[in-house]
């Protein structure tokens, strides 16, 4: 089995509300965007192919969840996503903790 991969997320405390990143999972390229809400008070996440075609939008980046548990698609990644509090509050990212406080990692399954 292989070992969980941490997301690259931005570690620059909230001075970004919007971002893109890629990163590769089981072997395959996705595209990530995160979405800070101001509203809300929370991350978004979308996830996309490596061409940036949509597989899952608008999920809420929270604790303890699987992140894309209610997408049925089979170009998603087969493991599991989980958002993890590193600094152990058990509170959803502010702002400023997505990236530094708060974490997100994969867990393949190969």
């Amino acid at each position: 089995m292989s070992a969980p991969v941490k997301l690259p997320l931005l570690t620059d405390q909230g001075a970004t509300p919007h971002y893109s990143l890629q990163c590769e999972l089981d072997g395959v390229t996705y595209s990530f965007e995160f979405i800070w809400n101001d509203r809300d008070g929370a991350w978004y996440m979308q996830v996309g192919d490596a061409a940036e075609n949509l597989l899952a939008g608008s999920v809420k980046v929270v604790l303890g969840k699987l992140l894309l548990g209610r997408f049925r698609d089979s170009r998603l990644p087969p493991g599991p996503l989980i958002c993890k509090d590193t600094g152990g509050q058990n509170v959803d990212p502010g702002l400023a903790d997505l990236g530094t406080r708060v974490e997100i990692w994969y867990y393949p399954v190969s």
